[in-house]
């Protein structure tokens, strides 16, 4: 019996990219290293991809110098208490900046990679969006 507010196709691992939706809208932040060379243009298809997706987004204020587009900017602290999960797009440093803003409310992050090393980066940009699906079904494992 399939759950009508999930959107199903074939099979989870569809490579038609199904979306597999709770039926409620998930509050999405990110959180980028404006440092990275072209993290504008990285932020950008993120966002229209999880919009496109149904989701609502909220980006981390000082991603805002560097975004040529509108978006809801909050702060680091207003995305911890507002969002669900955490995309942080960066290095080592800027995980755990997020991961510290973040702690006290125990919010699930999802780091990549976009450096070099990043050990303690969950994924790197060529495999973000393989992630998406599990992150809109509540697998943060």
């Amino acid at each position: 019996v399939l759950n009508p507010w999930v959107r199903h196709c074939c099979m989870d691992s569809c490579p038609l990219r199904c979306i597999y939706l709770s039926g409620d809208v998930m509050q999405i932040g990110i959180m980028a290293n404006i440092n990275y060379c072209g993290v504008s243009s990285i932020v950008q298809k993120l966002v229209a991809r999880l919009e496109e997706d149904g989701q609502e987004v909220f980006i981390e204020d000082h991603a805002r110098t560097c975004m040529e587009c509108e978006g809801n900017f909050v702060s680091l602290n207003d995305l911890s208490s507002i969002c669900e999960i955490l995309i942080v797009l960066g290095g080592d440093g800027t995980f755990l900046v997020a991961s510290r803003a973040v702690a006290k409310r125990n919010m699930p992050i999802l780091g990549v990679n976009l450096g070099r090393l990043g050990f303690l980066a969950e994924t790197t940009l060529e495999n973000l969006y393989d992630h998406l699906p599990a992150i809109y079904k509540g697998d943060y494992l």
